[in-house]
């Protein structure tokens, strides 16, 4: 992997300059561009000797005596030399040579006297550990940036052993043979054949030089080629666009007429950078629905799109300028910094985009939308302008939930809030250090009458004595009787000395809870803003938005400027100064319970702050929203969901959707000041001067609708107005819970998005986070139902958060977080690390994200394409050993259809005949009518599941089907036939084939939507066969409708997806028992087998099946799947008659015959091995003396209970080793320094309540290990 370049080594060249090696004046560095990675071991032979990968590169740069790089030219680069070296990972140990271990003495036995041992006089032969060309002279090149310069490339170096190393270069004058200059490497893992990872793809730099003719390997990914060979096919064919309504039903009459549309909004990702794991999940669950409706003949239009993500845009690109350019945005200015978001946002679009189709998503590119362009600007200026015109938006001044790090407003479903009951420190941004939260501080204040003579003392408390400064009055009860003689008298504010004054409030205070006296700082404080509205009180507000201290009150100004954790500690030293400070609840130990609200975004904890923000009403618009899922309009999967929706809008509070930022949709409303003539007063009497608020679209339309309201008052000035538009954004969710209607109720110039739809619903399905159930979804649908008259969708399906193998939520301060990218097309750790870098992290958590990388992935990630990704998705916790997995199965694929390519090319003749002949005729074999009743069987499946919305578990049935049922039952059974080893008709190869062609067949189509880049480029493959597929499929189905195959301009998917209603006529169960009764017959010869350690090359004698009379008797079967048939003993005899040639074969016998017995009088012959596969049918295993086996009647009971146990035992040390593991990772983070500092005494409990639930787990499972041992 090619690390950066050192800057300075380009920035400055110094021509005419020579090389002189000798020169003293002459300074040399080498920077190495690519790093080494991995390497397999070649041991001591010179056969399949691996390069260490990626090939080592270095680059000279030379220095004059003034510090200046001279530049070399191509003729002074030829006469340079570097060699290479390897020594110990530490770089402290030379490792260039080894012993051959097959050349070391050994002792060797003495002919005369086997009790002396003779020594061999030859010598360990030593070889190179480092294998290849160790030196290399000078290329003058241009790295991947077109930069030049003089580089030394070692393409052709191996290691022999196993290990951790490191490669030294050493720059060396040849005419003095002497170091100029030295490098090392960082270390990297030299592996065994078994152990190796695999290669990395070829990076960029390497390319390069391979470009301009260096000898340097490049590897290519075929898989990636395939992959994006169809991404350019979908796109250039138009597959993902809608089609007419005529082209979609022309192929696929299970549609309905009326059904002939299916509408999909992809959430769209918020532009503050790439996607990750989470996101691919959810465009692959989409794109699996998207597909498959289109593959039932659905005109399907799934619209892409990305969010501005107002807030979350806004602080990255802010801690980009600051970054970059030392620069906050108000240094900048509104103007320039918009500017510089939009820049960011084209930036991260274009990659999004390239994300979404690289992992195959299907979408209907040509309505990809941005939430801040022009058509959806349009929608929610005008949805603003309506609602505020109905009285549903309005302006109040509340206390809201302020972000003193956002310095905006955020919304009460975006504050956290976390319970405490002991004190507790957390880090909050913008504090140098961490702020003591879950305390309860008492002072006391000295109480005086009208005059101001003291005539008592009372003691307040609050958990933020910064707020002091913010006092207006002093509550308490009116019936409580300790403080009667205070009525209508003061206090002493502790800091300006003014008289404030004591009143009586039974709502807010609670005479028996704490001192019964409440200080009441309502700008501040929700409840003490109502209290001031009851009793007429001042607002006093003391804080800036960045959250430091701004006050006007006497004595106040020393706290001025302070952060207002900074003002709480010097408040509280001077009230302890004026002795008014009687200590806090952690000092006098005293319990205390309470909960801080943080901010879901910034980390920050919310101050409650009183201003004028824009609230929706949302009382009516939740009803509606509630009786859509009531009335089963809109549906929600997991329906568990629905209670939380009923309880959580019944509960709902106005929305606040005005933010105090500049990136986002401007507030569409302006402010109308205006001073009113007074006609009865002298003109020039001044008078005071009064504001409306008007929504417009433009400052001029508001002046309009300024002055008509106006004319209400009498006579105006229309010079006397100023309209100045509001400085705030709306709400993210504003915007994007209209997105339905500017995407779905929209058909044209002529028609508007908030119109009345005439569709029943706007589009059917929606697939989300169930994280976003009411930022997102709730929103939808009260703001397009208010227009629309009807839900936005039909049906919300939700999936839990994304999360590691080790199910933790996926962060990139842990480090776990994904491009999917990375996983597709692979990603050296290098790589990985320097995505973590660039992430905008802290170095906290950066540190902690570049330690679990290196844990969880330390040779990187290889290249397993974009199918292998989506498969594993279908799972919640996300593992790069499932990704694996599925790439496997992804090859078993290719190698299923090698094998179905090639008997079907063998046999085109016998089969071309056969279609000419009208093969129906011909009878199937039991093999061939099995493998098509499991075809029948996983086609319905997969449409149930489908159907449900349930695609992971339609996924895994079709994968099941094709890795058990086709390839390990059905191809290993036909194999014999297929290649001449055992006796069969011809007719058994021709339906064999036919047989195979049709299954695998339908299996791409059944797979497609969940892999779709493999299904086609073997579908094409598969259509490459001079087979007439669509004649074999009207012949080989009873009831067949037209259906489109794929040709030089199509796609799989364009085909039919697999129906049930089709597919069911090949359901055949006798068949399916007739099967899996010679499966379990060779299984349990195989198990007889390996249990007594028999050879295969030793057959049995023979093998009996022996069935009883019994009429109502049931047989197992199979132990594949526990399901029960009626077989009579005579179909029995049938089958085992009709395939004994297949039992022979693969259970090694030399004969195979049934009887009919009587159980009862059933004698047991000595020399046999008796086992029972179910109630009625015992195999009778026959051996010859040789063999050295003993005779045990009945011991499939033992086989079985072996099995068993054996499964059992392994499942309970895997889940061993994963407590072990979590037991580890657990006591490592209660052993972290920071961890007894600042974690809650509730959560230190909580863990080692934990580590001790997980110890008494491994310590019964150690018992169960020892009693099955």
């Amino acid at each position: 992997m090619e690390s950066d370049f050192r800057q300075d080594g380009y920035s400055q060249r110094v021509s005419g300059n020579t090389l002189n090696p000798s020169a003293s004046n002459r300074r040399f560095d080498l920077i190495i561009v690519q790093h080494p990675l991995r390497a397999r071991m070649c041991g001591f032979g010179e056969k399949d000797r691996r390069p260490i990968d990626p090939p080592p590169a270095v680059k000279l740069v030379v220095y004059n005596d003034k510090d200046e790089i001279i530049e070399l030219d191509e003729t002074e680069s030829t006469k340079m030399v570097v060699s290479a070296s390897l020594w110990s990972e530490d770089g402290t140990k030379k490792c260039d040579v080894v012993i051959n271990p097959s050349s070391i003495p050994s002792p060797q036995t003495s002919t005369y006297n086997n009790s002396v041992a003779v020594m061999s006089l030859n010598d360990p032969q030593k070889m190179k550990n480092l294998v290849g060309t160790s030196v290399s002279s000078g290329f003058y090149l241009q790295d991947h940036n077109k930069q030049s310069g003089t580089f030394f490339i070692f393409h052709d170096l191996s290691v022999r052993t196993e290990g951790k190393f490191c490669l030294k270069f050493s720059f060396i004058d040849l005419e003095r043979t002497r170091i100029l200059a030295e490098k090392l490497s960082n270390p990297f893992d030299v592996y065994s054949a078994k152990n190796f990872p695999g290669m990395t793809g070829s990076t960029e730099l390497s390319k390069a030089f391979s470009e301009q003719g260096i000898r340097i390997p490049i590897r290519k990914n075929p898989r990636n080629d395939i992959e994006t060979g169809w991404i350019d096919y979908w796109q250039k064919n138009n597959l993902n666009v809608p089609k007419t309504r005529k082209e979609s039903l022309q192929f696929h009459t299970d549609m309905k007429n009326e059904e002939h549309d299916f509408y999909m909004l992809a959430p769209p990702p918020n532009v503050t950078g790439v996607l990750h794991l989470g996101h691919a999940m959810t465009a692959s669950i989409q794109d699996v629905f998207a597909r498959w409706y289109r593959m039932k003949g659905y005109n399907v239009s799934w619209v892409p799109g990305t969010d501005h993500a107002g807030i979350s845009t806004q602080v990255i690109v802010e801690k980009k300028l600051a970054k970059d350019k030392k620069l906050t945005r108000h240094q900048l200015g509104r103007e320039e910094f918009i500017d510089e978001v939009w820049k960011w946002k084209n930036s991260r679009e274009s990659l999004i985009s390239h994300q979404l189709k690289r992992i195959g998503s299907s979408m209907n590119w040509d309505k990809e939308y941005f939430t801040m362009d022009t058509d959806h600007s349009k929608t929610v200026q005008d949805a603003f302008i309506t609602l505020f015109n109905n009285g549903i938006i309005y302006r109040d001044t509340r206390t809201v939930n302020w972000s003193c790090a956002l310095q905006s407003v955020i919304s009460d479903i975006e504050v956290d809030h976390i319970e405490l009951d002991t004190p507790t420190f957390i880090n909050v941004p913008g504090s140098k250090k961490p702020i003591l939260f879950g305390v309860m501080y008492d002072f006391v204040y000295t109480v005086v009458d009208k005059q101001r003579k003291e005539i008592g003392k009372v003691t307040i408390s609050t958990t933020r004595p910064e707020t002091i400064l913010g006092d207006v009055a002093v509550a308490i009860h009116p019936q409580d009787d300790r403080y009667m003689k205070y009525h209508d008298q003061y206090v002493l504010h502790p800091v300006s000395q003014e008289m404030i004054p004591i009143v009586t409030d039974p709502v807010l205070v609670d005479k028996d809870f704490g001192t019964g006296v409440v200080k009441i700082t309502p700008s501040h404080d929700l409840n003490d803003y109502e209290c001031s509205k009851r009793h007429g009180l001042p607002l006093r507000n003391v804080l800036n938005n960045d959250g430091t201290i701004n006050t006007d009150i006497k004595n106040g100004s020393q706290f001025n400027g302070l952060t207002r954790w900074e003002a709480r500690e010097k408040i509280i030293d001077y009230m302890d100064k004026l002795g008014m400070y009687k200590g806090n609840t952690r000092e006098n130990d005293v319990e205390f319970f309470t909960s801080v609200a943080i901010c879901s975004r910034s980390g920050d904890v919310i101050e409650p702050l009183l201003m004028p923000q824009w609230y929706v009403k949302m009382d009516d618009l939740s009803q509606q929203a509630i009786r859509y899922v009531r009335d089963q309009e809109i549906t929600i999967i997991p329906s568990r969901f629905e209670a939380h929706w009923f309880k959580w809008l019944s509960e709902i509070k106005d929305w606040c959707i005005s933010r105090q930022l500049w990136w986002g949709h401007r507030v569409p409303a302006y402010k109308v000041t205006f001073n009113l003539p007074n006609t009865a007063k002298p003109q020039n009497q001044v008078t005071t001067a009064k504001e409306i608020w008007v929504a417009a679209k433009s400052i001029k339309e508001a002046q309009e609708i300024a002055i008509d309201k106006l004319k209400s008052y009498g006579e105006y000035n229309i010079n006397n107005i100023l309209v100045e538009q509001d400085e705030d954004v709306l709400d993210t969710w504003f915007s994007s819970g209209l997105l339905p209607l500017t995407v779905f109720n929209s058909s044209g110039e002529n028609s508007h998005a908030l119109e009345k739809s005439e569709k029943k619903v706007l589009s059917h399905l929606l697939e989300t986070g169930n994280d976003i159930l009411f930022f997102w979804v709730s929103r939808m649908v009260m703001l397009c139902s208010y227009f629309s008259k009807c839900p936005p969708f039909k049906t919300v399906l939700l999936h839990p958060m994304i999360c590691d193998s080790s199910g933790r939520k996926m962060s990139k301060s842990l480090g776990n977080v994904l491009d999917p990218l990375s996983v597709i097309e692979g990603s050296s750790l290098e790589t990985l690390k320097n995505e973590l870098k660039s992430g905008l992290l802290s170095e906290k958590e950066l540190e902690a994200g570049l330690k679990n990388l290196c844990y969880e992935y330390p040779n990187g990630i290889p290249a397993y394409g974009a199918d292998a990704l989506r498969m594993t998705l279908s799972q919640i916790n996300v593992d790069i050993n499932a990704v694996k997995e599925n790439y496997h199965f992804i090859n078993k694929l290719w190698n299923v259809y090698n094998f179905v390519s090639q008997h079907a090319i063998k046999n085109i003749d016998k089969v071309t005949k056969a279609i000419e002949e009208n093969y129906v005729n011909m009878q199937l074999s039991i093999f061939d009518k099995y493998i098509l009743s499991r075809l029948s069987s996983v086609v319905t499946s997969s449409n149930k599941y489908l159907e449900k919305h349930r695609s992971g578990i339609a996924a895994e049935r079709v994968k099941s089907f094709i890795l058990r049922d086709f390839c390990e039952s059905y191809i290993d059974y036909i194999k014999p036939v297929m290649f001449g080893r055992i006796e069969s008709s011809s007719q058994n190869e021709i339906t064999h084939t036919l047989t195979l062609l049709i299954v695998f067949e339908s299996c791409l189509r059944l797979l497609h939507p969940f892999i779709p880049f493999m299904t086609e480029e073997l579908y094409k493959k598969l259509a490459g066969i001079p087979i007439d597929l669509q004649r074999v499929s009207k012949d080989f189905f009873e009831k067949w409708d037209t259906q489109q195959y794929i040709d030089d301009e199509s796609s799989v998917m364009t085909m039919a997806y697999p129906s049930s209603r089709i597919y069911k006529q090949f359901s055949d169960q006798i068949a399916e028992s007739k099967a899996r009764l010679i499966f379990d017959i060779v299984r349990t010869i195989r198990m007889v087998r390996q249990t007594h350690n028999i050879p295969k090359i030793k057959p049995f004698d023979s093998v009996a099946i022996l069935t009883s009379v019994s009429d109502n008797s049931k047989m197992d079967a199979g132990l594949c799947g526990n399901e029960f048939i009626n077989m009579n003993p005579s179909l029995i005899a049938e089958t085992i008659d009709n395939l004994g040639n297949n039992i022979k074969y693969f259970g090694g016998c030399n004969d195979i015959y049934c009887r009919v017995v009587d159980d009862s009088k059933r004698t047991l012959d000595p020399e046999t091995i008796s086992v029972s596969i179910s109630q009625n049918t015992v195999i009778e295993i026959y051996f010859s003396n040789d063999m050295g086996v003993e005779s045990k009647d009945n011991i499939w009971g033992d086989l079985e209970k072996d099995k068993i146990k054996l499964n059992k035992q392994n499942k309970l040390l895997k889940h061993r080793e994963k407590l072990e593991e979590q037991l580890e990772m657990l006591v490592s983070k209660t052993n972290n320094p920071k961890y007894q500092q600042f974690a809650t005494t509730k959560a230190k409990e909580a863990d080692v309540l934990k580590a001790g639930q997980i110890r008494s787990k491994i310590d019964r499972l150690n018992s169960q290990i020892e009693k099955m041992e």
